[in-house]
């Protein structure tokens, strides 16, 4: 999980961060709340989506900070680093469940659908960070 904002986004320490969020149950606004509120960081809910699209769509214009995976970063939209500002943030997993064996030539697909994602993003951001250091 990472902070996301607006590639235009500047920091103000001395304001609440104005977060952007999707509608409760939502398990990465509760540790974007813990993870700011255990920092004891000042926020306020500045855009509330019910989707995930909605959601990309307020961050990218500027409304404020979200938590997501690494791999939603969108053109126009940059990672804040870990700081004091930024507090570090759990990893997450993705379970693919299926009960119904009959169902197995739709899940495999989508299981390496989702594996290929998640590890060209982790490459691609491995590549970024070699080349700025």
């Amino acid at each position: 999980l990472v902070w996301i904002a607006a590639s235009t986004f500047r920091s103000s320490a001395g304001q609440p961060v104005q977060l952007v969020m999707m509608r409760p149950p939502c398990a990465y606004r509760e540790v974007m709340i813990q993870a700011l509120d255990a920092s004891k960081r000042e926020w306020n809910t500045a855009c509330t989506s019910s989707n995930l699209n909605g959601t990309l769509a307020a961050v990218r214009a500027g409304l404020g900070v979200t938590v997501l995976g690494k791999s939603f970063v969108q053109s126009g939209m940059k990672i804040l680093p870990t700081s004091q500002q930024w507090p570090a943030l759990p990893n997450t997993e993705v379970a693919v469940i299926s009960e119904d064996s009959a169902l197995q030539h739709i899940v495999q697909p989508l299981v390496a659908l989702l594996s290929e994602v998640l590890l060209s993003s982790d490459v691609v951001e491995k590549q970024s960070q070699s080349d700025t250091a």
